[in-house]
């Protein structure tokens, strides 16, 4: 049913242009159609590149956060003096 919103308005522009200049008006007709297609494919590539852009750039912050955490906070509770590790037992 959506497709009949593009292809309905694009058939009639078609059909009336040819019954009024002939062929040419086919040929004139085809012009901004495949014009209007091709903007919008280039405005859904550039979509698509700022998604995945945000995404990267997303996951590149959590990353860095991680390396924080293990590298530079965790290093202060490591004693590192050579005590075996007992955990704690209920019983």
């Amino acid at each position: 049913m959506r497709g009949l919103h593009v292809a309905l308005p694009a058939v009639v522009m078609i059909l009336a242009r040819t019954a009024i200049h002939g062929m040419d008006g086919f040929g004139h007709s085809l012009e901004p159609l495949i014009s209007s297609l091709s903007n919008s494919l280039s405005y859904g590539r550039i979509l698509a590149l700022a998604l995945t852009h945000g995404a990267f750039a997303r996951i590149l912050s959590f990353i860095q956060t991680l390396r924080l955490h293990w590298v530079e906070w965790f290093l202060k509770f490591y004693s590192g003096d050579g005590y075996e590790y007992r955990p704690l037992r209920f019983g």
